[in-house]
């Protein structure tokens, strides 16, 4: 059944609560709910009593005709801490619209969850307005789009103003340029603990400058780089330095 057409009755039952808990995480993923009923729920989002800090919406159909909703409820309920948009259609004019909220002082968003999502480089200059608002953030997941070197390149900038620990950038069509950028900015705080790398077009090249980010960012506990370019010699190099740690990993 269409969950949209069950949305009302939800809503209800979390009204008649009184929103004195949190919403658990996932409940509300491969619902169908449309950008419809997104729109309902944002009433509740806005109520002052909402206590929903967790807003897990993956997997419901969801356009950029919800975002404007969307952006009133981050900012009328800073308690929502994570926020969860994974596998819709929000495209890149859906994500401009929605960093305007994520870039209010009023927003509470530390992670962002936008995997699969159509995303281009046209979107990352607002998302890097996001991180250099709130450098606060502490995940950043892109996974499944399309950025391309020049969307890193601008990332890359916000990524050096934040205390970033979490970044997926796997399966956006990056190159050995983007490595040199994203280590650069990486490097600046050293904050990161998992970086999500695979599917990209990253080649031996790029060892040294991997190296270079292993061995600075201390705090890096995971590093994914399957099904990239790399020779056998240049994984072999990688792993290396696995052989001189507990607790770090490179995952091919």
């Amino acid at each position: 059944m269409n969950g949209l057409l069950l949305f009302p009755t939800l809503l209800e039952s979390f009204m008649l609560s009184s929103c004195c808990v949190s919403l658990p995480l996932g409940s509300l993923q491969g619902n169908n709910l449309q950008d419809e009923g997104v729109r309902i729920l944002c009433v509740l989002l806005r109520d002052p009593d909402c206590k929903i800090a967790e807003l897990e919406l993956s997997r419901n159909g969801l356009t950029q005709g919800c975002t404007g909703d969307l952006v009133s409820a981050l900012v009328s309920n800073p308690l929502i801490f994570s926020l969860s948009l994974n596998n819709n259609h929000l495209g890149d004019a859906g994500v401009l619209q929605l960093s305007g909220g994520l870039k209010d002082p009023d927003c509470g968003v530390e992670v962002i969850k936008l995997e699969n999502n159509h995303l281009t480089v046209a979107c990352t200059s607002e998302l890097t307005a996001v991180l250099l608002m709130h450098p606060k953030i502490q995940s950043l997941m892109l996974n499944d789009n399309n950025l391309g070197d020049a969307g890193v390149k601008q990332l890359a900038a916000g990524i050096r103003n934040s205390r970033i620990s979490k970044l997926g950038l796997g399966f956006n069509n990056l190159t050995d340029a983007a490595a040199e950028d994203l280590t650069s900015a990486l490097c600046i705080n050293c904050t990161i603990e998992r970086l999500y790398l695979s599917g990209n077009s990253f080649t031996d090249q790029s060892v040294a400058t991997f190296l270079i980010l292993i061995e600075t960012c201390t705090e890096l506990q995971r590093i994914w780089l399957g099904r990239n370019r790399l020779s056998a010699e240049g994984r072999s190099e990688l792993l290396a330095v696995v052989d001189n740690s507990t607790d770090f990993k490179v995952i091919f």
